[in-house]
């Protein structure tokens, strides 16, 4: 019994003792939960806009023009204020080169619209013995669409898992696509038309705030999130060239005036909204 005792003594002490059990491992960041940073992040953006440009030269031609169309014998106006809106939208592109950085490209475009109807009467309208009163009608339109080409940089202000915020700073140059100013006459006394086509281009300028939504809605199975953006747009154009045409076969090339003969300035600067959304192309959101 001694002899056994003995035995199982020396097995026993010959058995190595069990190492102490490893730590566990880090837990894993769970899956969709994008990094703090932009860094090696892409992605594409498709917005829509909203801007209030100042374009205050077309409000005060505007505000002239109707008196002087009343006074030769119409009634109506064309709204000016229709002016301060413009509507518009875009792609943009942009990648995380730095943590705290992005760079980006961007092509969008906006416009802004004013149009009217003048009725005429006196001299403008005749009389026919069994209609009556027919009058010359007078349609006016001004359109002011803009094409723009910008390169910029956001830089990453805060971030949460859920969202972050972003200072961003765009330049390029803009220019003017297919801005018209039109007046057609339709009526009794014929038709005529007058056409002067805008063109120029211009450096430009936009600086804002923009909050990206880093979580994505599982039903739509596609990785994609909303995004809003809050800035202003610094876009002048100096010098305008206006090609005139007109029924008569007229056709005419210069600079775009003022009555007083100076050139006029279209300026579309002043505050911009952006909203739409953004895909994730080389990193996840959160579900």
């Amino acid at each position: 019994m001694r002899r056994a005792v003995l035995v199982c003594a020396a097995w026993l002490a010959a058995v190595p003792a069990p190492a102490p059990p490893a730590p566990p491992p880090p837990t894993p960041q769970p899956a969709g939960v994008p990094p703090d940073t932009y860094a090696q992040q892409l992605s594409v953006r498709l917005y829509g806009a909203a801007a209030q440009p100042d374009l205050y030269a077309a409000r005060v031609a505007i505000h002239d023009e109707n008196p002087a169309v009343r006074g030769a014998g119409w009634t109506g106006s064309i709204s000016e204020s229709s002016l301060r809106h413009a509507l518009g939208g875009g792609l943009e592109v942009s990648y995380g080169f730095l943590d705290d950085v992005k760079f980006l490209f961007d092509l969008g475009g906006f416009g802004s619209a004013a149009e009217g109807t003048f009725t005429g009467y006196g001299a403008n309208s005749v009389v026919d013995p069994v209609l009556g009163r027919l009058s010359q009608r007078l349609h006016r339109v001004n359109r002011y669409p803009v094409f723009a080409q910008t390169l910029g940089a956001t830089l990453l202000l805060r971030s949460f898992e859920w969202c972050r915020f972003g200072l961003t700073l765009r330049v390029g140059v803009c220019e003017l696509a297919g801005a018209t100013e039109r007046a057609e006459s339709s009526g009794p006394l014929g038709t005529s038309w007058t056409s002067r086509k805008l063109t120029g281009t211009a450096p430009a300028a936009f600086v804002g705030f923009e909050w990206e939504w880093l979580s994505t809605a599982a039903a739509l199975g596609l990785p994609m999130a909303g995004y809003a953006m809050l800035g202003y747009r610094q876009l002048q154009f100096t010098s305008v060239t206006a090609g005139t045409t007109d029924s008569t076969g007229l056709s005419l090339t210069g600079d775009y005036l003022n009555d007083d003969g100076t050139r006029r300035t279209l300026d579309l600067s002043g505050p911009e909204v952006r909203i739409g959304v953004q895909f994730a192309i080389s990193y996840a959101l959160t579900p």
